[in-house]
């Protein structure tokens, strides 16, 4: 392998070794923030004894995962989209046991076999996005037919349901109680003809009326306890979450995340997280009202009537991306990373203005590239101050929050280690030499060396007017402070870094 070189010249033939030094230039902030994400949702009632609910765990890979809550449990399929995406292994992950909703019933479907075999070939079926294959004989009968398919359907381990055959009705039934189970879908040939021509003849199949899914699942879990103390304080704590999955979409629950994000960006905390939340079944004119019910800047929620797989399990692969893009660069784009969820292909992607208006009506949105991979088109959060087509619109996409979380993370750098962890406060006047005492200069030089590593990464425009900001508010009051925004505006440019001078010491 060539090595290049920049003082060296590339005509040389000699044998002789060569020391390049380069200058690069030193990060004030340090590290990126270490993405972390919060998995709640329901667990196997099985394991309950072993299991205190609303108490985050840390775990380290989807396999701890099962057999912590359970295999094919919410937890459990969240956890093997998040951890797939990082790589089968990550410890920035915790999971949060919720407790099953109080008179919950569960959601069941069947699939139904009629008439013998006319001919050998193979069956194919997409279980909440689970590829199950049976091969049949000729002359096979419905209860032979679906007692293969529930020893198929039970030796995935991983899967969302559980199966029994009577006379080649096989019912499934989710593993966990409640509404989400109605958004488990059963899809015959999910490839199409490719799979269809190698059906057996004669034989025929018959899937749930109501557009496949099942249904019959009733109550959803509830999440303030994980939250939220019993005086509706926050019950976080320190750890900066980075991310939070959402199982549960419904109002109600949508609103704790909101509560609880207002909590975490207040000055006390400045732990703002992202959450994430799909949406499967709608179409697109609902699609397009749910951002509008929402309206919170910590919120992206994401819109898929293709995916095969049910709606919490959509939101969680886009919390790994999410995981997995900022742990390179939390300023970057989302667009084009693939979620691997599996979708109908014979459908094609909505047109760009309709795509657009998703996005500026705060919705995130999936298009598919050349190889019929689903692939993020770009991720919003609902928060929208003016309404859609008005003369001017004000809206947030995800990467914004991601920038914000990184600058926190590198303003508590600066400001949490030396010469600021033991630093006494003077004047510019002050003769002194002592490294440790801090005088606004010194604050005004680190912020802005501060702010120019954060230009040099892209994360912030309007760098020298940010850097002026900072210089003339801390001369002019020694007074800077982070406040409960964090943003991008130039008007505000103190609010996103100015860590008070008075309030340090």
């Amino acid at each position: 392998m060539s090595i290049t070189f920049n003082t060296v010249n590339p005509a040389s033939r000699a044998s002789q070794v060569f020391i390049e030094l380069q200058g690069v230039r030193r990060s004030v902030g340090g590290v990126n923030l270490p993405p972390k994400c919060l998995i709640p949702g329901q667990y196997d009632q099985t394991l309950i004894a072993g299991i205190t609910d609303d108490v985050p765990v840390q775990i380290f890979s989807a396999d701890q995962a099962a057999s912590t809550f359970g295999f094919g449990s919410e937890l459990h399929r969240q956890a093997l989209w998040v951890f797939g995406i990082l790589g089968g292994f990550s410890d920035g992950v915790w999971l949060v046991p919720i407790a099953e909703p109080a008179g919950a019933v569960v959601a069941t479907g069947t699939i139904i076999f009629a008439t013998d075999a006319g001919s050998g070939g193979t069956y194919f079926f997409s279980i909440g996005g689970d590829l199950i294959t049976v091969n049949v004989s000729t002359g096979d009968t419905p209860t032979e037919v679906g007692d293969a398919l529930v020893v198929a359907i039970t030796a995935n381990l991983n899967g969302l349901v559980t199966a029994v055959n009577a006379s080649g009705t096989v019912t499934l039934t989710a593993k966990n109680k409640g509404i989400n189970g109605n958004e488990i879908k059963l899809v015959s040939n999910p490839s199409g003809e490719t799979q269809s021509a190698l059906n057996p003849t004669t034989m025929t199949v018959a899937l749930p009326a109501t557009g496949g899914y099942l249904t019959s699942g009733e109550g959803s879990i509830d999440q303030n306890d994980m939250f939220f103390e019993s005086d509706n304080s926050d019950k976080l704590g320190d750890r900066f979450y980075t991310v939070i999955t959402g199982p549960a979409n419904d109002a109600t629950n949508i609103g704790y995340y909101d509560a609880s994000w207002n909590l975490r960006k207040a000055p006390g905390v400045k732990r703002p997280f992202n959450s994430t939340f799909g949406y499967v079944k709608d179409v697109l004119a609902d699609a397009f009202t749910i951002p509008a019910t929402i309206n919170s800047e910590g919120i992206s929620p994401v819109w898929e009537p293709r995916s095969l797989s049910p709606e919490w399990e959509l939101q969680a692969a886009v919390a790994g991306l999410i995981m997995w893009s900022n742990t390179f660069d939390p300023g970057r784009p989302f667009k084009t990373l693939s979620t691997g969820i599996p979708m109908d292909s014979s459908v094609g992607d909505l047109s760009y203005a309709k795509n657009d208006a998703l996005f500026k009506a705060g919705m995130g949105y999936f298009k598919t590239d050349s190889a019929g991979n689903m692939i993020v088109g770009d991720l919003a959060t609902s928060y929208r101050t003016n309404a859609v087509g008005s003369a001017t619109e004000e809206w947030f996409d995800t990467v914004s929050v991601s920038r914000r979380q990184q600058k926190i993370f590198d303003i508590e750098n600066l400001f949490k280690n030396s010469p600021y962890d033991r630093g006494e406060v003077s004047s510019d006047d002050s003769i002194s030499t002592k490294p440790y005492v801090i005088k606004p200069k010194k604050v005004i030089s680190d912020l802005s060396a501060l702010v120019d590593s954060w230009d040099l990464a892209g994360w912030t425009k309007n760098a020298a007017t940010v850097k002026a900001s900072i210089a003339a508010e801390i001369n002019a009051t020694n007074n800077s402070r982070i406040d409960v925004e964090i943003t991008d505006d130039e008007t505000m440019a103190l609010r996103i870094m100015a860590v008070a001078y008075k309030f340090l010491f």
